[in-house]
């Protein structure tokens, strides 16, 4: 009796065992392509998702020419036909499967939008569903795929076989790249504009004074006093000035060298035009953007 007991209990948990480790039937339906995308493009996206999956353990995948080779032409059609949620999971019923995958690319504007949902066979219930807009580039579609179809099987992550990949968009990786040189371009222009209101300063001090002298409002015991904090105005204006202009094309170099002012289809214009008089010293800038 002993040993019978012995026994039940290990097959009872190979059962169990069994049971635990139960591959889960997904039924991965054709990508649609939308209007404007290319259908040749959309299988290849097709192809890139069934590889991803196929790194889960637990996930038994069935493909479209799995599909194909167990149902009949008629029927082939009718799925094809077939959109509402609730008709897939009938389909995904009657196939033996547990879940299944669906989804579309397609184009909107200058963009590409692609959707994948997860759908519960048994419940006839969205079980996961995601979306990501890109600007309309080819080359971002596969990583885009990988990201979303990572996303969608995120309940079965501890059952993937390979390490997630290190996938990042180039959206995302210029942004980075850009956002330092873009703080230092306005960082230098707001120096130069800081500068420039110094110089200003000097220079209508060193105006004041000069006229308050030529009207005789300085006693004579003043004037020296006052000739000397004309020239140390006239002095302090040079210097701010000066240095303002340095720093304000420092500014329009680093604009320009940031990719802005060279792209073919870039708006953007920097321009720094001097006047000099036998008094003064003018630089008159513009932007544009």
């Amino acid at each position: 009796m002993k040993y019978f007991v012995i026994i039940y209990l290990f097959f009872l948990s190979l059962s169990l065992f069994s049971e635990e480790v139960k591959k889960i039937k997904v039924s991965v339906m054709d990508l649609k392509a939308e209007i404007g995308v290319d259908s040749r493009v959309v299988n290849l996206l097709y192809e890139v998702i069934l590889s991803e999956f196929q790194k889960y353990s637990n996930v038994s995948i069935i493909s479209k020419s799995d599909i194909t080779s167990m149902i009949q032409h008629e029927a082939q059609k009718e799925i094809l036909g077939c959109n509402e949620d609730s008709c897939m999971a009938e389909i995904g019923g009657a196939l033996g499967v547990d879940k299944i995958v669906l989804g579309n690319v397609g184009q909107i504007g200058t963009s590409f939008i692609i959707t994948l949902k997860l759908a519960d066979v048994k419940n006839a219930t969205v079980e996961n569903r995601i979306s990501k807009t890109i600007t309309m580039d080819e080359n971002k579609l596969v990583p885009l795929v990988k990201i979303l179809a990572n996303e969608l099987f995120k309940s079965f992550k501890e059952f993937r076989t390979e390490p997630f990949e290190d996938l990042t968009l180039d959206d995302h990786k210029n942004k980075k790249e850009d956002s330092p040189s873009k703080i230092y371009t306005w960082i230098t222009l707001g120096t130069s504009a800081v500068l420039f209101g110094v110089g200003g300063y000097f220079y209508f001090n060193a105006n004041s004074i000069q006229d308050d002298l030529n009207s005789g409002k300085y006693a004579q015991k003043d004037i020296k006093t006052a000739e000397d904090d004309y020239s140390s105005s006239v002095l302090m204006k040079q210097i701010f000035l000066s240095a303002g202009v340095l720093t304000l094309i420092g500014g329009g170099i680093l604009f320009f060298l940031e990719g802005e002012g060279s792209k073919p289809d870039s708006k953007s214009s920097f321009k720094i035009s001097p006047a000099i008089t036998s008094d003064n010293f003018f630089v008159f800038t513009s932007f544009s953007f």
